[in-house]
């Protein structure tokens, strides 16, 4: 587990330049060579002019903002609960530590870039107590890469410091991998493209500045002297823009304005740039400019974008997985392992217009070809459908659950007034005894809950049995025999008709080992915990009358470990050995635990 004392909660801070550079195709060449070394400034500075480009920002904030303004949710990791404790921790956690700005501009680097670093400042969350990773986004160009130590670096206001992503400070997302990643980002596409709009605009805005004022031609009759034909000259260059003139008789005026069409090209290679723009950063150049029979295409396009935003969303979310939210998961749960997916939907909407007229056509086809008596079954499952369950057969009697390994059976149990199902953990005789109150709690009740599950008549025989063998299955596998804890505090709280005195219990690996738990029982009997009042650790001594004074206002601390995890069936009791396949099983009814 990662201690608190490990973690860097320093932030630095970026250091203050300015930056001028004048753009040719040879310094955009050289850039691409710099970059090739593993001095990022230069690219980055180049990015920052191409990103102020309306038709580059257009088609990547569409990617962007398209991705990240989809539904979101987490997936629990392989074999875990889908709603538990660490999910709901993670949905009120997530995005204070990310802000949808700071992500914004590390998805946006990333894409564009091949590079979208971040910084992870540790906060403490003052409401649930829990840290939270904040991710703040460094611009790639304080980033350097040396390639013969094959390590990063980030220049700071300190100066430069190691810069190594997953260690839990810092972030890299790196869509297209870790090797050169500068040199997939679509910066390198879309700079030649920008350098031919950015001279066609010049040249178009010079060239209308010309044309747009065409040349004053005068004209004098033959008889007039030099003089008069150059002040005639100086006459008109004076001119204002807003001139009324009365000429003598003789004298003339014309305006000469050129009559060819040669802007057309300055709108064309323009137009070309903002394709070629496009198609590098969105994977489609229909997106805005859909004409006539062209919205079929754009159809097909649109499928490509689509495809650009799925893969976006999955390296987006393996890298905040593994980089940032597996640290928080092993911060405040004790166990990376279970770290919950960050997931974004990319799923496209149905259109039910066009489902409603497919399924129509399909099911005149299935009709007509099950009248000629052919086999419409592997038709049925492509179009993803289920044919009507057939009638259910006269109930059976079940037959027995199927033996486990662990040869933990479930006990009989004579009818009586329902009682609840939990998972719990039980101190040892000695610990109980010390814990034991005068008209408290007796040593043998004393318990930490894990989970509570129902009650008895409400769980099937196959679910009880389930849960028995899924509790066996997770003691098992526990890598460690035993679970070190603290028995240290007090605390009383109010129920409907009384209140309850506890002790707190305080372990690291605990809300890791209650997380495995619920996983694996899940797995094996789809069995869901309550959530009603929360998971608090604690061992209840006694239930007080509302009105009773506390018996007992000071704990001496006591420091114990669990061997067990129980299952209490209401009267019957469970035991499963950590970390072994050798279980005590069903305790007889007067056995201590």
């Amino acid at each position: 587990m990662v201690g608190k004392a490990k973690l860097e909660k320093v932030e630095h801070l970026a250091p203050s330049e300015r930056v001028f550079t004048a753009w040719t195709p040879d310094r955009v060449r050289a850039t691409f060579l710099r970059a090739e070394g593993g001095g990022l400034r230069l690219a980055a500075d180049l990015c920052d002019a191409l990103l102020a480009d309306d038709r580059i920002m257009g088609a990547l904030g569409t990617r962007v903002k398209g991705l990240l303004g989809l539904p979101f949710r987490f997936d629990p990791a392989e074999g875990a609960a889908r709603r538990t404790p660490l999910i709901k921790a993670s949905e009120a956690d997530w995005w204070t530590a990310n802000p949808e700005s700071e992500l914004d501009q590390v998805l946006r680097w990333g894409i564009f870039f091949g590079l979208g670093p971040g910084e992870l400042v540790w906060t403490e969350n003052r409401i649930s107590g829990r840290m939270v990773p904040v991710l703040k986004f460094w611009h790639p160009r304080y980033l350097r890469w040396d390639g013969q130590k094959r390590e990063w670096w980030l220049t700071t206001a300190d100066g430069e410091v190691p810069f190594t992503p997953g260690d839990g400070k810092w972030v890299l997302y790196a869509p297209y991998g870790l090797n050169r990643p500068w040199a997939q980002g679509a910066w390198r596409s879309c700079a030649m493209w920008w350098l031919l709009k950015t001279y066609a605009t010049q040249d178009w805005a010079s060239y209308s500045e010309q044309h747009g004022k065409p040349i004053k031609v005068g004209s004098a009759p033959k008889e007039a002297t030099k003089e008069a034909r150059k002040a005639l000259a100086a006459d008109l260059s004076d001119l204002g823009t807003d001139t009324a003139i009365a000429l003598p008789p003789g004298y003339d005026m014309k305006l000469v304005e050129a009559t060819a069409n040669t802007w057309t090209n300055f709108r064309a290679q323009i137009d070309l740039a903002d394709s070629g723009m496009a198609i590098a950063v969105a994977g489609q150049n229909l997106t805005s400019k859909v004409q006539g029979a062209s919205l079929a295409a754009a159809d097909v396009h649109n499928t490509v974008r689509l495809d650009l935003i799925r893969s976006d969303g999955e390296s987006l979310s393996t890298t905040m997985r593994a980089q940032q939210w597996a640290w928080w998961t092993e911060f405040n749960f004790g166990d990376r392992r279970i770290s919950p997916w960050p997931k974004w939907d990319t799923t496209p909407p149905t259109d039910l217009k066009e489902l409603a007229g497919t399924m129509n056509t399909a099911g005149d086809a299935l009709r007509k070809l099950q009248d000629l008596g052919l086999d419409i079954d592997p038709l049925i499952e492509r179009f993803g459908l289920q044919r009507a369950p057939e009638p259910p057969p006269a109930p059976k009697a079940p037959a027995p659950a199927p033996a486990t390994k662990t040869s933990v059976r479930l006990a009989a149990r004579p009818s009586k007034v329902p009682a609840g199902v939990i998972a719990c953990l039980v101190p040892s005789p000695e610990v109980a005894q010390a814990l034991t109150l005068e008209g408290g709690e007796s040593p043998d009740q004393l318990h930490l809950t894990l989970a509570f599950f129902g009650k008895t008549d409400e769980l099937s025989p196959v679910q009880l049995q389930g849960l028995l063998d899924g509790v066996a299955a997770f003691a098992e596998h526990w890598p460690v025999d035993s679970l070190p804890a603290s028995i240290n505090g007090l605390g009383r709280f109010s129920l409907p008709e009384k209140d309850a005195l506890l002790a707190t219990v305080d372990s690291p690996q605990l809300l890791g080992l209650r997380e495995r738990l619920l996983e694996t029982v899940d797995h094996f009997s789809d069995l869901q915990a309550s959530e009603l009042h929360g998971f608090t650790p604690h061992i209840t001594l006694a239930y007080l009358a509302a009105n009773a004074p506390t018996p007992l206002h000071r704990l001496t601390p006591v420091e114990t470990t669990f061997g067990e995890v129980q299952v209490w069936i209401g009267p019957e009791h469970y035991a499963f050995s950590l970390g072994s396949d050798q279980h005590r099983g069903r305790l007889p009814p007067q056995e201590e635990p």
